[in-house]
């Protein structure tokens, strides 16, 4: 998880802005979703997990969760993927980072153009 503080100063994290360092627990907070059968909000912050806290590594309840999310969601991997891409680059032109939130994942889902292979 992003930005822990050893105490030891062996770690470059104190060098992060704040606004840059990430606190939240994205897998506790997706098992809560998963917990409650809110697929989509569960394959969202497991897709945060993925992506920050183990830094783009496989990640199987992440794709379970977009599975049971059922089949109005099978695009939703490569709509996180590409407004994350955007995101790193410019969050003004709609990307996602680590402070975005579920509600702001949900309202651009439901703007998204959903022919295959378009995700924005």
């Amino acid at each position: 998880m992003g930005a822990i503080c050893t105490g030891d100063g062996s770690k470059d994290e104190d060098n992060i802005p704040a606004k840059d360092r990430i606190y939240k627990d994205f897998q506790k907070e997706g098992n809560s979703w998963w917990e409650q059968d809110q697929y989509p909000q569960a394959a969202f912050n497991y897709f945060q997990y993925k992506k920050y806290t183990l830094s783009g590594e496989e990640f199987k309840k992440f794709d379970e969760a977009v599975e049971k999310a059922g089949d109005e969601w099978t695009t939703f991997a490569t709509f996180l993927e590409e407004r994350t891409a955007i995101g790193i680059t410019s969050k003004d032109a709609k990307g996602f980072d680590h402070t975005t939130t579920w509600g702001e994942v949900l309202q651009e889902w439901e703007n998204n153009p959903k022919e295959a292979g378009i995700a924005m």
